[in-house]
């Protein structure tokens, strides 16, 4: 549940980004997959099946192209699925990617309880944690000051999560949740990478992506979230990608990603 969570997620991240690219990508597909003899063999199955007890069982659209339509219009609200996944669960990847959602929805409260989950003693020292509750204290300053009365329940909640005095406080306070909470695994690379995206217009944290591998032990290294943190570096300091490239081979001679770079 966790795992298909957070791939709502990302989708969500996804289309909200560029809903009308999307949808214009998609519709030329769609009218293919109508016109195609695989839909026409389907359409006269599922005719033949109108009067079958069970029809109630069939699944209207296996390819999933009409549901991904309706959610590309926004006409499809699959985020209360990963609302009740995260009301039941601690995961700290989950609840991080989940507070950005949240809070564009709207959902103030359930975006604290996440940053709650974040905090806990289990939890702080997840190299998501920090970078996902300053997210959370920059969607509560960008609140109107009607936006915060509505939401006067919370105000108390966010302040015992540690809330800044203002924005630009943002990044000495998360400096001094890393010291607080140290990784005990030492996942150095995933902690700066998390940084990089917060602050995306800083050179020197993209150069502390590059310096975080020489700190990051072997056995900590997901190579996966190396693959992540050369595509950021890609899109941000593209100087400073080649040289994370070039560390990272070593570090992980097997991966193909940057072997083909």
């Amino acid at each position: 549940m966790i795992k298909t969570a957070k791939s709502v997620l990302r989708l969500l991240h996804k289309v909200d980004k560029t809903r009308e690219a999307e949808l214009a990508k998609f519709e030329p597909l769609m009218e293919e997959y109508l016109a195609s003899d695989e839909y026409k063999t389907f359409s006269e199955k599922m005719k033949n099946k109108a009067d079958d007890e069970d029809e109630y069982k069939a699944d209207h659209d296996p390819k999933g192209y009409f549901a991904f339509k309706k959610l590309l219009k926004n006409e499809l609200d699959i985020f209360d699925f990963v609302q009740k996944v995260c009301s039941v669960n601690q995961d700290p990847v989950l609840h991080a990617k989940a507070i950005p959602a949240f809070l564009k929805r709207g959902k103030i409260a359930e975006a604290v309880k996440s940053g709650q989950v974040l905090v806990s003693e289990e939890n702080a020292c997840h190299p998501v944690s920090g970078a996902a509750l300053a997210k959370l204290f920059r969607g509560w300053f960008a609140l109107s000051a009607e936006e915060k009365t509505k939401f006067a329940d919370c105000e108390s909640a966010v302040k015992d999560l540690g809330l800044p005095k203002d924005e630009s406080a943002i990044a000495s306070w998360l400096a001094e949740f890393a010291k607080k909470h140290p990784d005990v695994r030492q996942r150095s690379m995933q902690t700066a990478h998390e940084t990089l995206k917060l602050f995306r217009a800083d050179k020197q944290r993209a150069e502390a992506l590059v310096a975080s591998l020489d700190s990051t032990p072997q056995e900590s290294l997901e190579v996966y979230e190396a693959v992540r943190a050369h595509k950021t570096l890609v899109k941000v300091a593209a100087d400073q990608a080649a040289k994370f490239a070039t560390k990272a081979k070593t570090l992980a001679p097997h991966s193909t990603y940057f072997a083909s770079l």
